[in-house]
């Protein structure tokens, strides 16, 4: 029998050093790792709020396959989503072995209700901005603490990975079209249902946009809708683009000496000795997706990202 004191805790996150043990482990992942959401839903259960986490997600996302996962927290909702792939690919490259895994948990649900920044590295911590975990420099926090995993004790929130998923051979292909085949049917007799049920819906639907003081017509709710997605997205664009600046490896001597935001605009300098490590900086931000003019001169590198 596996008793909880032979299982290790461990935080990881793409700045971690290799694992070196061989027990079980319960396995912490960086904020890197995962993409959430907390919001409110017009729901009452968790089972229906997860029926809606492929929508939530869908338009910020970047193409692939991926997993969901939520709970509760108060009156709000914690919405995730995550690559299976990609975290299985990031556990071997720190030396974690599938065998060694007991469970996986995300730094939202062990560390939500932090008191004060985490250190998790020399450069690094975790922090809480409008009660989402988020990974920043050092520098950017105060009165922050040594991230103490001796005396953590696990939330109930574990994830499951499909360790195996999106892998499917022909013969699964053909019992999967045979179940579509009979959804289909299935689907078709109960359409006759549904559309009896049309009109109360229509009077239900009258009622909510009463009792919530909603506009009247689907166009100035679609109009809502846009901007409120518009402002999501370059605010996930900013966040995204924050990260991998200050996610970018500088060597001894090099810091960031500035960060802004304006009109659309991105801005941070690097104090950079060389070309050659100039160079080398920006190679590894266009690796990482990111798109930006930029300016080396005197020793300092200026960098520009259009949101």
């Amino acid at each position: 029998m596996l008793f909880n004191r032979n299982i290790q805790k461990v935080y990881i996150d793409t700045d971690s050093p290799p694992v070196a043990t061989d027990a079980m482990l319960d396995v912490i992942l960086s904020p890197v790792y995962y993409w959430v959401k907390r919001q409110t839903l017009p729901v009452r259960y968790l089972r229906e709020a997860k029926r809606l986490l492929p929508s939530l997600f869908e338009d910020t996302l970047p193409k692939g396959h991926y997993s969901y996962s939520a709970y509760k927290e108060g009156e709000h909702y914690l919405l995730f989503a995550y690559s299976d792939r990609l975290i299985l690919d990031a556990l071997a490259e720190k030396g974690i072995k599938p065998s060694q895994i007991h469970r996986i948990y995300f730094a939202q649900s062990e560390f939500g209700e932090m008191r004060a920044p985490l250190q998790v590295d020399a450069q690094h911590a975790l922090a809480l901005q409008g009660g989402i975990v988020v990974k920043l420099p050092l520098q950017f926090t105060t009165e922050s603490v040594p991230l103490d995993l001796e005396s953590h004790k696990v939330s109930s929130h574990d994830i499951d990975l499909a360790r195996y998923a999106h892998i499917a051979d022909q013969r699964s292909i053909a019992r999967f079209s045979a179940f579509m085949a009979v959804l289909t049917l299935l689907f078709a007799a109960e359409w006759g249902i549904v559309s009896a049920k049309t009109a109360g819906l229509e009077e239900r639907r009258a009622a909510v946009y009463g009792e919530y003081g909603l506009p009247s017509t689907s166009m100035q709710n679609a109009a809502i809708l846009q901007r409120l997605e518009r402002r999501f997205g370059e605010q996930t664009a900013l966040r995204d683009a924050t990260a991998k600046l200050f996610g970018v490896r500088l060597s001894a001597g090099e810091h960031l000496t500035h960060y802004g935001y304006e009109a659309g605009s991105l801005k941070a300098s690097f104090e950079i000795a060389t070309r050659s490590r100039a160079d080398a900086v920006t190679a590894a931000l266009k690796r990482d997706g990111l798109t930006f003019t930029q300016n080396y001169a005197d020793g300092t590198l200026q960098l520009e990202v259009k949101l």
